[in-house]
């Protein structure tokens, strides 16, 4: 998308996308005090400054992850790697620097790596229970006369 024609918007819009509040975005971008609130919304639900936004913080974003050399792989391999670590025995040392002949694991770190591994693989889905009121509690044949007599109701033939 090209920069917007009007440089108060365009400023605006950077401002947005680099986290400051819209309303902080609009007086910086030279807009009256009186009704920044509802009139930094009113700009922000535009069209084309909402792209705008979208479009620079992608870009930011895009920087970001470029200069940080991190991506999904890297994320991926460092979770496997702390599941491997905190699955692997620990010698309990004592407060004098001694082992005591016990060690330990850290299950709790690796299942919140697994569990972080299993989110990006959707793997795990989550399921909610829908109750749906009166035909919950209703057994097979009373659902099925109440089905019945729905259906007449709705002058639908079931057989």
């Amino acid at each position: 998308m090209p920069v917007l024609k009007n440089s108060k918007h365009e400023y605006f819009a950077h401002q947005v996308a680099n986290g400051t509040k819209p309303v902080d975005a609009y007086i910086a971008a030279g807009y009256s005090k009186n009704g920044a609130d509802q009139s930094s919304s009113k700009l922000l639900k535009k069209t084309e400054i909402a792209a705008r936004v979208a479009e620079i913080a992608e870009t930011i974003a895009n920087r970001a992850i470029d200069k940080s050399a991190i991506d999904k792989a890297w994320v991926m391999k460092e979770l496997v790697e702390v599941v491997k670590m905190a699955k692997a025995y620990e010698p309990v040392i004592s407060k004098d620097g001694t082992s005591s002949g016990e060690v330990k694991q850290n299950l709790a770190a690796a299942n919140a790596a697994l569990n972080l591994i299993g989110k990006e693989l959707s793997m795990f889905v989550d399921r909610k229970e829908i109750r749906t009121g009166t035909i919950d509690d209703m057994t097979p044949d009373a659902l099925d006369k109440f089905i019945e007599r729905k259906a007449k109701e709705a002058g639908v033939k079931l057989h």
